[in-house]
């Protein structure tokens, strides 16, 4: 008797909760904003939008749109510069509701299925699309502004009687060939450092993922949270720095690496030693800031499997190249001409400067170890300070295009000559962090 009183008590109090308003359906804030849901615990309670914008809601640009989208297909887009007077209803009748007495009754959408914030100033969440000088920059909530596709994607089927069904979900995507209508190579990389290369546009698409887009390739592959896609890219990433030292120690080589910081492919020309080296191009890994980039050389492997994605976290969650030489038995010594940015198993003998990193170098060259690593910081310093192509910049390449000269001249052993990434010009310098093709593409020299 116990227990059907506990089951209809049960049940009473579920029916309670579903009239209360417990259950009712979760308002998802979409596009350029930090994940959001409106809730409501009571019928007819309006939900202020002005002042949950301002204090509650992270988006992504200082100035926003929003597009208030029905369940009946109808949507609207009203500017995000005021909302005063614009509210949120949840009623039984119509679930999620949008009032506003300040905007046109077209504005009042009954039904919301979910409200997307449209960045309308730069967005630093924004996906670039990369063919040659050209980058076009979308972000999640302009996506969903684009002509996109419809189709059906079978989910299933199930049998009962001999009858089946078969099951299907609506996707919305958007070809990748209407953004990068040419190319036949292309490299893909997300927000957390992971990279895709592949070949062809076709069957390519991308789909909004509520406050992310993810790049979906026709061999089931699928990158969440993309930044940006290169067409025509260089064929390779710096984490080749890793498998050349590593396999030249392997052959009973000596190996010198040197990381120009901040040198990228287009100031290549400021140095005329490394240039006379056939340097190919090579690929940053993203974002394309030092901590990241040495991380890559120095593991071989991209931030999504080494976890050095920022600037925060400096332990590598991977073995570096200095352990893998101890395990052949080899030496290494890591010399810095600045701070460290990332902890290495060998720990870096750090110097003053650039000039005093190579008096170490020096000295390490009359016993030379069988691994040894630069780290030359200056290059990216000087162009921060007054842009990439500045005359200051340019002396300041020359000069350590001279150093690198003069050490691998005096190395007998592999060289190899690489940067963490590049940058591009500001208004007050230069800087760098961004999918762009001066911050991602530096050059990649191995001396034979």
């Amino acid at each position: 008797m116990k227990r059907v009183i506990s089951l209809v008590a049960a049940a009473a109090l579920l029916l309670t909760l579903v009239a209360c308003g417990s259950f009712e359906r979760v308002l998802h804030l979409e596009g350029d904003a930090e994940a959001y849901a409106f809730t409501a615990r009571r019928y007819e309670r309006p939900i202020e939008l002005a002042p949950v914008f301002a204090g509650d809601i992270e988006t992504r640009a200082e100035t926003f749109d929003l597009l208030l989208i029905g369940a009946d297909g109808l949507v609207s887009r009203i500017s995000g510069d005021d909302l005063s007077g614009c509210a949120l209803v949840y009623s039984r009748e119509y679930a999620w509701e949008f009032r506003s007495e300040a905007h046109p009754p077209s504005a009042n959408i009954k039904n919301l299925t979910s409200i997307v914030v449209v960045s309308t100033a730069e967005d630093p969440r924004a996906v670039r699309f990369i063919s040659g000088d050209e980058v076009r920059a979308i972000t999640a909530g302009q996506l969903r502004l684009r002509e996109e596709r419809r189709v059906l994607r079978e989910e299933g089927a199930s049998y009962h009687n001999n009858r089946g069904v078969t099951v299907y979900t609506t996707q919305r995507r958007a070809p990748l060939s209407d953004i990068l209508p040419e190319g036949d190579f292309f490299c893909a990389m997300g927000f957390s450092g992971e990279a895709m290369f592949f070949r062809g546009l076709e069957g390519c698409y991308l789909m909004n993922d509520r406050n992310a887009v993810s790049l979906h390739l026709p061999d089931g592959r699928m990158l969440r949270g993309l930044a940006g896609v290169m067409a025509d890219p260089p064929g390779f990433l710096i984490t080749e720095t890793y498998r050349d030292a590593l396999r030249f120690l392997e052959q009973g080589e000596r190996v010198m690496v040197f990381n120009l910081d901040g040198f990228g492919w287009d100031m290549l020309g400021y140095a005329p030693y490394v240039g006379s080296l056939a340097p190919r191009r090579a690929l940053a890994c993203y974002p394309p800031i030092s901590p990241v980039g040495l991380a890559a050389m120095v593991t071989g492997v991209t931030p999504d499997q080494n976890g050095v994605q920022d600037r925060e976290n400096r332990e590598p969650a991977r073995g570096d190249i200095f352990a893998a030489a101890g395990k052949l038995g080899k030496t290494s010594v890591h010399i810095g001409g600045g701070q460290s940015v990332i902890n290495t198993s060998e720990k870096p003998e750090l110097a003053l400067g650039d000039a005093d990193a190579c008096m170490l170098v020096k000295q390490a060259l009359k016993n030379p170890p069988d691994l040894l690593f630069v780290h030359f910081h200056g290059i990216d310093e000087t162009a921060h300070a007054f842009g990439p192509h500045a005359e200051e910049t340019r002396r300041y390449i020359a000069e350590i295009d001279g150093y690198v000269r003069s050490l691998a001249e005096s190395f007998d052993g592999r060289v190899i000559i690489v940067a963490d990434h590049g940058l591009h010009p500001t208004q007050d310098g230069g800087n760098h962090g961004v999918f762009l093709p001066e911050d991602m593409v530096v050059p990649y020299v191995v001396r034979q």
